[in-house]
């Protein structure tokens, strides 16, 4: 699905550019679509058949550029298809060992909310309930 064949380039582009001028100055236009039949009559039979002759070389090597530059393109949106299924995965994974992690952590903090309660407890004449340990245990570390 995703090999690129790098035929085309900007300086490909640049080539058929000048190509195109010096065409253009041949036949003493400015822009192809002042190119007619009056502008082509003026220019001597002999260049005008080597003009014909580059031209159509042109067309077919920039219909092959464009052919190249669409598989180029097809295989590039490929390419970016697998990377973000790479991604959603990854990302996928990521949430799976994040949310294994928050769990250790919140069991790990109930079970030692719950002996820090039993421990006040035993040496405290007032009950303090899990609530106020959470409540204590977040200020002390906001605190360091």
């Amino acid at each position: 699905c995703c090999s690129m064949d790098l035929k085309f380039s900007i300086k490909h582009l640049h080539d058929f550019e000048d190509d195109l001028k010096v065409l253009l100055e041949s036949v003493r236009v400015k822009d192809v679509n002042d190119i007619s039949k009056s502008t082509l009559k003026s220019v001597n039979k002999e260049p005008l058949v080597e003009h014909t002759v580059k031209m159509a070389k042109l067309l077919k090597f920039s219909h092959e550029l464009l052919r190249s530059a669409a598989a180029d393109l097809d295989s590039l949106k490929c390419e970016q298809l697998q990377n973000q299924s790479r991604l959603i995965r990854v990302q996928e994974d990521l949430d799976v060992k994040k949310s294994v992690q928050l769990d250790s952590v919140q069991k790990t903090v109930d079970d030692k909310l719950s002996t820090w309660s039993s421990v006040v407890a035993k040496n405290s004449e007032k009950k303090v309930t899990q609530k106020e340990m959470k409540k204590a245990v977040k200020l002390a570390i906001k605190e360091q």
